[in-house]
């Protein structure tokens, strides 16, 4: 079968399946109308069990695609080999991420905040070493006592002159940790075994905190 001809039904006319060809704009048409009123498409349904387009999609019409992953509104079709571009995010729109972060971290605050930034953090990024825990002063360490069982610390600000803070300290098993030397500006321990009460090295851990 062959249609040559463009030449439209009457209006007001019903409905069905329309195949027409433009001989001057060599254009074929295949639609489903109902031309009842103004006139408007109607659904088509195509069955087989493959589909072959032999030309190249140009077209910019797949309006009723259904069925995709995912969400959005454009209108066009992706072609089947497309590729997609890498490198590093450094874009305008992921989401209300504007952009890399270039503010230094914050210290840990006492109560949990979401957030308001548009800038994402950096992967290698350091927050600043948190000397307060819900308002009160704070920082630890480790380390190993030398021969003798002595190892001294020193305070950094804000603890350096402020003797309203307490320091405890743990080593290894059958280790006992003593304050041998303390003023406000450090304080020095000493590993000693339990059995002679003698120093010996060891490893250690303190904690110091105070108001």
């Amino acid at each position: 079968m062959r249609v040559k001809g463009l030449t439209q039904p009457a209006a007001n006319s019903g409905k069905g399946l329309e195949i027409a060809y433009d001989s001057a704009g060599s254009l074929a048409y295949i639609q489903s109308y109902d031309r009842a009123g103004a006139g408007s498409y109607t659904s088509l349904n195509i069955n087989a069990s493959a589909v072959a387009f032999n030309c190249a999609v140009t077209g910019t019409s797949f309006a009723g695609i259904t069925g995709l992953a995912g969400t959005g509104s454009a209108t066009t079709a992706a072609k089947s080999d497309h590729t997609h571009t890498y490198g590093v995010v450094t874009g305008t729109s992921f989401n209300g991420v504007t952009g890399l972060s270039s503010t230094t971290p914050l210290v840990a605050a006492t109560t949990a905040v979401i957030g308001n930034e548009t800038s994402a953090a950096r992967a290698n990024h350091v927050h600043p070493a948190q000397t307060t825990i819900n308002g009160y002063k704070c920082f630890g360490g480790a380390g190993t006592s030398d021969g003798s069982g002595n190892f001294s610390i020193t305070f950094p600000a804000p603890f350096s002159g402020d003797a309203t803070f307490g320091v405890s300290a743990i080593s290894t098993t059958n280790i006992y940790v003593v304050v041998t030397a303390a003023s406000a500006s450090g304080v020095t321990f000493q590993t000693q075994t339990r059995a002679a009460g003698t120093g010996t090295s060891a490893g250690i851990r303190w904690t110091a905190v105070g108001t």
